[in-house]
């Protein structure tokens, strides 16, 4: 049995997310697009929040979304309303959070390559933090600031040496990794800017993965950082801040459920008796399981030694098996009967890659055929943001769901919209 969020329910024979049919949605609107479940996300915060404030007082945490995961500014700004603050790695994030209407004191800049425009961007829009990932880039901050006759706040992002992750390119706190600086550099550097007129060193932060159901690396990674907190204030500074990252991974098909309340006491063991402020940065856990892509079938192949289900959504619109070899459960929306016989496919896209696979021998329906709709689950994190204009194919239309509420939150980006932003014989450039 496909896992499928509580969100989602089938009635009457077909697919609903809360309370709107997903085969009326398909019958008003072109294939592929992304459908969110706002009451999905409200119920994930929550459930995160629940965990946390067994430990911890509200005043004690802040939790910014990392918006990397979803950036689209109704979303954002649903996030916003339920109390969170914005994890960006980019000026863009940071254009789409302000327009999001989420506070300034509650964005932090993370990431390992932000460009002078970014930089000043951020300290100039007077943002909580930034996340300084080197030497080089804190030099660069310095100096932005020096220019704008501003004090630029930062922690330093330490990373513990840890192995974490579902994935080798979604494990970010080993040595090896690009992410983080070791020990002996944030202590260093933390000397460096505390003895700077223009910056101000709050503390440390880490992010050791994505995707994480067991909770013991944040145990280990957790202990190393409150180690390292106690030798900064054995050496005199007075950091404030402790930003924990996020990581916290989602059910897609057959994983256990992370246990948020172990994670808690984690923070509980490790953090709390710290006193700095705690933020926690949650992406996937916030957003993942509340959207799915909604696809129509192209045709039914058959080769000679297995069958081949085409659907209109690609490798374009979903990147994640094609990146990760992530597994996006396909669902039918609406199904042909407890009856129908069954048989497995290789589930592909349009795309002209091999690599445009979402899944071989996915057990569906041996009646399935041209214009029926299926959903790919756990599309709510890192599917719309990494999809792409590959192939001139265009980028899928969102819309969010709240109860028997639903509207349009970006329509289909088409090839005529691309278009206007090329040419061939003029200088276009501004």
């Amino acid at each position: 049995m496909t896992y499928l969020a509580p969100c989602y329910s089938y009635k009457n024979g077909t697919l609903y997310i809360d309370d709107v049919s997903l085969d009326m949605v398909a019958q008003s609107y072109e294939t592929p697009f992304y459908i969110y479940s706002a009451t999905q996300i409200k119920q994930n915060i929550q459930n995160l929040n629940k965990a946390l404030t067994q430990v911890l007082e509200p005043d004690q945490y802040t939790v910014c979304y990392a918006c990397k995961a979803l950036n689209n500014i109704a979303v954002m700004h649903f996030i916003a309303q339920q109390g969170c603050g914005a994890d960006i790695v980019s000026s863009g994030e940071l254009t789409r959070a302000i327009k999001a209407s989420v506070p300034a004191d509650k964005i932090v800049f993370s990431g390992v390559g932000k460009s002078d425009q970014e930089i000043e961007h951020a300290l100039n829009s007077n943002i909580r933090q930034i996340n300084v990932e080197s030497g080089a880039e804190l030099y660069r901050i310095e100096h932005i600031a020096k220019s704008l006759k501003i004090v630029a706040p930062v922690v330093f992002r330490l990373n513990p040496d840890v192995k974490a992750g579902a994935h080798d390119k979604i494990s970010t706190g080993q040595k090896e990794n690009k992410f983080g600086l070791n020990a002996q550099s944030v202590m260093e550097l933390y000397q460096y800017a505390a003895d700077s007129e223009y910056i101000n060193p709050r503390g440390i932060s880490l992010h050791i993965g994505s995707q994480l159901i067991d909770m013991s690396p944040f145990d280990k990674a957790y202990k190393i950082a409150a180690d390292f907190i106690q030798g900064l204030r054995a050496k005199g500074f007075t950091p404030d801040t402790i930003d924990l990252g996020g990581g916290i991974g989602i059910i897609y098909d057959n994983e256990d459920a992370p246990d948020l309340d172990a994670y808690a006491r984690i923070v509980e063991k490790h953090i709390a008796p710290l006193g700095l402020h705690m933020i926690f940065e949650p992406g996937r856990m916030i957003v993942g399981n509340a959207g799915l892509l909604v696809s129509r079938v192209l045709y039914i192949k058959e080769a000679e030694n297995k069958s081949f289900l085409i659907t209109d959504a690609g490798m374009n619109d979903l990147m994640r098996p094609a990146l990760y070899d992530s597994l996006h459960p396909v669902v039918e929306i609406i199904p042909k009967g407890k009856t129908a016989p069954v048989k497995k496919y290789d589930v592909v896209g349009p795309v002209c890659e091999s690599a445009d696979v979402f899944g071989l021998n996915i057990p569906l329906s041996e009646e399935l055929t041209h214009n029926d709709l299926v959903a790919f689950t756990g599309a709510g994190a890192y599917g719309a943001t990494m999809s792409s204009y590959y192939n001139a194919r265009k980028l899928p239309a969102e819309f969010l769901v709240e109860g028997n509420d639903w509207r349009c939150i970006r329509r289909a980006i088409t090839v005529e919209d691309f278009l206007r932003f090329e040419t061939i014989d003029e200088d276009i450039y501004e």
